[in-house]
């Protein structure tokens, strides 16, 4: 007589983007399976986003960074802002946007924690990071913009002076 194996139970879906979790983040949006019981387990989750975020493109890291599984605890939260700071960098800044809308939410999670002198430190220095990133990002838009303007009366002055030969 054969064994009848029944149906493998249902895979839980993901409550943001309906998807079957594999492991304890959605690989299409990024968000957690499960609420985390345990520091541990939070960390896990953690590491694993991470490692998500550091396979894919460009345009799904800045939606992850934005939108994606962020910790609860105080250490996991430290954690996540120290695994942001690279993605923070001018090098990378196509996910910088996100990244910095990231670093908000976690010192905004930071800053409802009990206060203590090291949390403290850690909060002020993440938001002179975060300034920096911004005041980077501003200069990038005016040098831009600066480059624009040298273009256009360069055209505009070459346009006259053909114009000038007729």
């Amino acid at each position: 007589m054969g064994s009848s194996v029944g149906p493998a139970p249902p895979r839980e879906k993901c409550r943001g983007c309906g998807a079957e979790f594999k492991d304890l983040i959605c690989e299409y949006c990024g968000l957690a399976s499960r609420k985390a019981e345990d520091p541990a387990c939070e960390r896990a989750a953690l590491d694993e986003f991470h490692v998500l975020l550091r396979r894919c493109e460009p345009d799904m890291q800045a939606k992850l960074l934005r939108e994606g599984f962020l910790p609860a605890q105080e250490a996991n939260l430290l954690e996540a802002a120290v695994l942001l700071l690279p993605y923070l960098e001018k090098e990378s800044l196509e996910p910088g946007p996100g990244a910095a809308q990231r670093l908000e939410a976690i010192l905004a999670k930071l800053s409802a924690l009990t206060p203590n002198d090291n949390l403290e430190r850690a909060i002020a220095n993440y938001r002179e990071r975060l300034v920096a990133f911004h005041r980077a990002e501003r200069s990038s838009l005016v040098g831009g913009l600066i480059m624009f303007g040298a273009l256009a009366v360069g055209l505009i002055a070459i346009i006259c002076w053909i114009a000038s030969l007729f």
